[in-house]
């Protein structure tokens, strides 16, 4: 008994198909975050492509602008307050280490120059 195809099987190679949904897409979903995976399913793109009311549009286009209010603020804050400290201690060991890399280089000198 041959397996009927359906139509997207037909016309679209398996490997140009977006992939199934897998656990951290579910995880990431429960937190109210999507993924591509959800994204590019066909009920999904078929939404988009429904028409729908402009006051609801524009209520969705107020909720995604505040969500990407928030992801700006996250990461203001996760520059301010954790990547420049931080880069104050990487510049503090990376001149550390460059002196000592000089005082070596300055020792093997030394050295090359007495054989």
């Amino acid at each position: 008994m041959q397996k009927t195809r359906t139509r997207t099987e037909q016309t679209i190679p398996a490997s140009s198909r977006p992939l199934s949904p897998s656990m951290i897409d579910f995880e990431i979903r429960a937190l109210g975050g999507m993924t591509t995976a959800f994204d590019t399913k066909p009920e999904e793109l078929q939404n988009l492509k429904s028409p729908i009311p402009v006051g609801d549009r524009i209520i969705e286009l107020n909720v995604e602008n505040a969500r990407l209010r928030r992801e700006i603020d996250y990461y203001k804050t996760l520059t301010n307050e954790v990547l420049h400290p931080l880069l104050a201690h990487v510049r503090f060991h990376t001149q550390g280490l460059f002196s000592a890399v000089q005082r070596l280089d300055a020792k093997i000198e030394e050295a090359n120059a007495r054989l």
